[in-house]
């Protein structure tokens, strides 16, 4: 039997999950105008944002074009893969019963305890930000 935290966060990743599923389904079936046009962050801050042209790397990655889904925005590429990941081991953790998904949650968060893992993401997320800033920003 799971705690009510374990259960509590499995809850939170499936909505979390879902949110994600229905946005992809709503971005493959709509319009899209081409990069940092018409984002919120690009027009409060004039930058774009870490994820500009995610959308369009959606689109592409549901269309099987994952280098183009990559030159639009690796971090969304990145993502996407870490969610259908996440969802087989949610599925494979309540077909066999198993704890699979809390294990991995665990292993992150001991990742996470330690500076070398937290510096090298945050240079990751901020490496993806820059090459929006370069590739999207209107000059």
């Amino acid at each position: 039997m799971k705690s009510k935290s374990e259960l509590n966060l499995y809850l939170f990743t499936i909505i979390l999950l879902v949110s994600l599923f229905l946005f992809e389904y709503w971005v493959y079936h709509s319009t899209l105008n081409p990069p940092a046009t018409g984002c919120f962050f690009i027009v409060l801050f004039g930058l774009p944002c870490a994820v500009c042209g995610g959308s369009h790397a959606i689109r592409s990655l549901l269309h099987g074009q994952l280098l183009t889904a990559i030159n639009f925005n690796i971090l969304t590429t990145f993502i996407l893969f870490f969610q259908v990941i996440i969802t087989l081991v949610l599925l494979y953790d309540f077909i066999f019963s198993s704890d699979q998904f809390i294990r991995i949650y665990d292993f992150i968060l001991r990742k996470l305890e330690k500076k070398i893992f937290r510096y090298g993401l945050a240079l990751f997320l901020i490496g993806c930000w820059m090459v929006n800033i370069f590739k999207y920003h209107p000059r």
